[in-house]
Order: C-alpha cells, then sequence, then structure tokens
C-alpha cells in the first residue's frame, strides 16, 4: 500500500464535505429527473442537497420518524408532471418540524438525495418521486431588532 493513500483518502473526505450544496425548489428538482439531466442527476446522488418550499403535510412512518412532504405540479401543453418530495427527519427533529406545516409558507430543507421513483414514461399518471434522508430545517435568517435611539440629553 501507498504510504500516502491515507492522506489521499483524508483529502478526498474533506473535498467531498466542501462540495457546494444544491439548492433549489421541488419543480427544479423534478425537471432535472425528468428531463434526465445526466450530469446535475449524478451530482445530485448521495449529495446534501437544499430546497426551499412549500411542506404540504407532515406524515409519521411505522418506525416514530417524521415525514414532510412537498408537492408540484408542473402543466404544459403536451404533458402533465406531478412530483412528490418526501423529506425523512429522525423524532428529535420534532420540535424543528412543529413551525414548519403553516398555510403557505416557504422553508428550507436541507437532507440526503437518496431514493428517486422515476414514473414519467407511464400513460395514465406522469410522477417522480425523491426520498431525501437526515433531513434538518434550516433556520431562517431573522433580522434583529433596529438599535434604540439614544436619548436626548436635557439642556
Amino acid at each position: 500500500m501507498n504510504p500516502l493513500a491515507p492522506l489521499a483518502l483524508l483529502a478526498l473526505s474533506f473535498s467531498a464535505h466542501n462540495a457546494p450544496i444544491f439548492q433549489g425548489t421541488p419543480t427544479d428538482v423534478v425537471q432535472t429527473i425528468r428531463y434526465n439531466a445526466a450530469s446535475t442527476d449524478l451530482w445530485l446522488q448521495d449529495r446534501r442537497v437544499e430546497i426551499k418550499g412549500v411542506v404540504s403535510r407532515i406524515e409519521k412512518d411505522g418506525l416514530g420518524n417524521y415525514i414532510a412532504i412537498m408537492e408540484t405540479r408542473i402543466e404544459e401543453p403536451a404533458a402533465e408532471v406531478s412530483g412528490t418530495l418526501r423529506f425523512k427527519f429522525a423524532p428529535s427533529e420534532r420540535d424543528s418540524l412543529a413551525a414548519v406545516l403553516v398555510p403557505d409558507q416557504v422553508v428550507t430543507i436541507q437532507g440526503d438525495f437518496r431514493f428517486v421513483r422515476d414514473q414519467l414514461r407511464r400513460m395514465a399518471r406522469n410522477t417522480v418521486t425523491v426520498d431525501l434522508l437526515n433531513c434538518q430545517v434550516v433556520p431562517g435568517v431573522v433580522l434583529p431588532p433596529p438599535p434604540a435611539a439614544a436619548p436626548v440629553p436635557a439642556k
């Protein structure tokens, strides 16, 4: 074994964690899969992604995990495509999910892009379902209140 092999593996692991995060909407993800944008599709697989959208519902699986679901529909003259992104959260993330399910509130969720079920070639329903694991809600940017004006000394 080459004595530099452990250093090469260490450098490779650091570069994978410092890779840029894909940022987009559920529609961006569905369009990427729909048009089989191979370079982006390959880049997404098993990477950390950040998706911004409206959560339509939250479910629980049989293991106590929470699943936030974002849905999208793309209507074009020649086709109609629907997409479902399923964000799987650990039970410890329950508190961060509490504020997510507000009507029409846009949230940002990070997760590991894992499973894609591409059913776009079906005649009846053209759908894409994507599962993301190890998800976290990205806290919104909170602007601090403006500083209080200093009192003017009396003359």
